[in-house]
C-alpha cells in the first residue's frame, strides 16, 4: 500500500508533492500566444498575471487568475482535490477579448528518480534526458516504478472544436514532465513558423507560413520540430487558434497514485 500522501500548498497550486519514493510538484497551467508566456511554476513573460481569489476548500483549493496577454486576455479558474491517493484537477478558462493561444496546458512535474518508465500508447518511455515529448491523442498515460504508479487520465475537455485534446510524457533532465494539453487542430486559424537561438529570433507571419507549408514536404519537415526533437534546434512550424469573448476552454485530470 502507498504512504500517505504529503501536499505543500502555495497560492491555491500544489508546490510539492510526496508519496513514499514519489517527490514531484510545481504543478500549474500554461499557455502563450506569439509574443507572450504564461505560468504559474516558471518564469512567465510578456504577460501581466493578476489574482483574483484564491480560498481553501474541504478537499483542497480554488483559485481565479486574470491574464493580459499580448494577443488576448482571460480569466483561468483551477480547482484542485486531494481525497486520499487521487487527485483530481479541473481548468476553466474564459476568454475576455478575443485571443490567440499555442496550446492549452495542464502541467505535472516529478523528479527522474521516483520512476524507471512511462507508458503512453502502449509505449514504453525510457528517462533518456532528452526532452523530447511523447505526445499522442489519448486520454490516459502512466508513470511506473519500484515505488508505485502514478496514473493521468482526461476525464473532461471543452475544446470549442478548434483543439485536439492530447497528452504526452517528456524526459526533461532531472525530470518527468506530463502535460495534458490542447493544441490547435486544423484546420487552424493562424499558422506559425518559428526559429530562436543565441544571436536572433526569427517570427514569420501567418502569410508566409502558409506560404512555405503548402509545400508538403516542408510543412513535414518542420511541424512541431523542436519539440520531437528535444528542442534542437529551436525551429518549428505550428497551428494556432483564435477564440472569441465568452468561448470557454477546460481541462480536468485525475491523478491516481497507485501501488505496482
Amino acid at each position: 500500500m502507498l504512504e500517505d500522501m504529503r501536499i505543500k500548498w502555495r497560492d491555491g497550486l500544489i508546490e510539492t508533492i510526496q508519496s513514499g519514493g514519489i517527490t514531484g510538484g510545481n504543478w500549474g497551467a500554461e499557455t502563450a500566444d506569439r509574443k507572450s508566456f504564461f505560468t504559474l511554476t516558471d518564469t512567465a513573460f510578456g504577460c501581466r498575471v493578476t489574482d483574483i481569489s484564491s480560498n481553501a476548500t474541504a478537499a483542497g483549493f480554488v483559485r481565479r487568475i486574470q491574464a493580459d496577454m499580448a494577443e488576448g486576455k482571460w480569466t483561468l479558474d483551477i480547482e484542485t482535490k486531494a481525497v486520499q491517493d487521487k487527485i483530481t484537477i479541473t481548468q476553466h478558462l474564459t476568454c475576455e477579448e478575443p485571443s490567440v493561444f499555442q496550446d492549452y496546458v495542464m502541467r505535472f512535474k516529478f523528479d527522474k528518480e521516483s520512476f524507471d518508465h512511462g507508458v503512453i500508447s502502449g509505449k514504453q518511455i525510457i528517462h533518456k534526458n532528452t526532452n523530447i515529448w511523447y505526445q499522442f491523442p489519448v486520454r490516459q498515460a502512466r508513470l511506473c516504478g519500484k515505488h508505485g504508479s502514478v496514473i493521468f487520465t482526461v476525464i473532461d475537455s471543452i475544446t470549442q472544436e478548434k483543439f485536439s485534446q492530447q497528452l504526452y510524457i517528456r524526459d526533461e533532465p532531472r525530470f518527468w514532465i506530463v502535460h495534458a494539453r490542447l493544441i490547435p487542430a486544423e484546420p487552424c486559424d493562424l499558422y506559425w513558423i518559428r526559429w530562436t537561438n543565441r544571436c536572433f529570433r526569427m517570427s514569420l507571419s501567418d502569410g508566409w507560413s502558409r506560404r512555405i507549408l503548402a509545400w508538403n514536404w516542408a510543412k513535414k519537415k518542420l511541424w512541431f520540430l523542436a519539440e520531437r526533437r528535444g528542442g534542437k534546434p529551436q525551429l518549428q512550424a505550428q497551428g494556432l487558434a483564435v477564440l472569441q469573448p465568452g468561448q470557454v476552454l477546460k481541462l480536468c485530470v485525475e491523478v491516481n497514485f497507485a501501488c505496482e
